[in-house]
């Protein structure tokens, strides 16, 4: 476990929890990590499959604020089974604002999109165990993308795939990047989708105005 000092002005604690959802609402609350100041430093997190070992979309990915990346493998009710080191603490990885993972290339091994703090958007393809397999610039650096204030992804569509890239805006616009069904372009409630996937190959999309 990696070591980052904590100060004494950091008066907040963290408690990682987990809560299942089974039908309608959640159904209790499962304790992954007690309150401790290590955990203060994550300033992003997502979640997807990420590992080789399994199917399940049961790793964690983090950005801490030293910059350095890690995996959780395997995350379970019992917590969690060892960290990877992906990316080493940088200047570089401080300045990803926001993350988010999903199978945007469609092979089933999911992909990390992150927004930087310049507004460029890009992907790293299949991460896994053994790290970053290349970098993928979506959309250069541009002042509407650092308007992306919250990014997520999962199955909203109805090819039962994760491929779907939600934004929110911080003018509180809330919008869908996602498939096309044989019926035409797919349509989420309070969102539009914005362009047609795979996400790499289009690599446009966002909201008009911001």
């Amino acid at each position: 476990m990696r070591s980052i000092a904590a100060t004494s002005a950091q008066v907040t604690q963290l408690a990682l929890c987990m809560a299942p959802v089974v039908g309608p609402g959640l159904h209790g609350e499962l304790q992954l990590q007690n309150p401790n100041d290590l955990w203060k430093h994550p300033t992003s997190i997502a979640g997807g499959r990420c590992t080789t070992s399994n199917k399940w979309a049961d790793d964690l990915l983090v950005r801490w604020s030293d910059g350095e990346v890690t995996l959780y493998t395997d995350v379970n009710h019992d917590g969690f089974h060892g960290e990877k080191k992906l990316a080493a603490p940088n200047g570089t990885w401080k300045h990803a604002a926001t993350i988010t993972s999903g199978d945007f290339t469609g092979n089933d091994q999911h992909d990390l999109i992150v927004r930087w703090t310049d507004g460029e958007l890009t992907l790293y393809k299949d991460i896994d165990q053994n790290g970053f397999h290349g970098e993928i610039q979506v959309k250069k650096p541009n002042r509407l993308w650092t308007h992306a204030t919250m990014l997520g992804a999962g199955d909203y569509t109805d090819n039962r795939h994760p491929d779907d890239f939600l934004v929110r805006w911080s003018d509180g616009e809330v919008s869908a990047t996602g498939t096309r069904s044989q019926q035409g372009s797919e349509k989420l409630t309070g969102c539009h989708t914005d362009f047609d996937p795979p996400l790499v190959e289009a690599g446009r999309g966002g909201c008009a105005n911001v």
